[in-house]
């Protein structure tokens, strides 16, 4: 799946997914939600960063890690 069209699925589908790029330079994206996170924050580091695009097709991003811990505490672990 492209950038393009994992915006497009969450603009159109109504459903937040994180997105990032792996250590050996590929696109990797999952669903919002503690599980989705969790693999982006172990993939990404302590120095990466990764982002998400909300139910509204918004993009947004975790630069620090403090943050990115944060978001993972709060998402819910429902998909929906």
């Amino acid at each position: 799946m492209t950038h393009a069209e994992l915006k497009r699925k969450a603009r159109y589908g109504h459903r937040a997914y994180v997105y990032w790029t792996a250590s050996n330079g590929e696109f990797r994206f999952a669903p919002y939600g503690r599980a989705g996170l969790k693999q982006a924050l172990l993939d990404v580091g302590a120095r990466g960063r990764f982002y998400w695009y909300d139910a509204a097709g918004n993009s947004n991003i975790a630069r620090s890690l403090p943050y990115m811990i944060h978001l993972w505490r709060c998402a819910g672990s429902a998909t929906a």
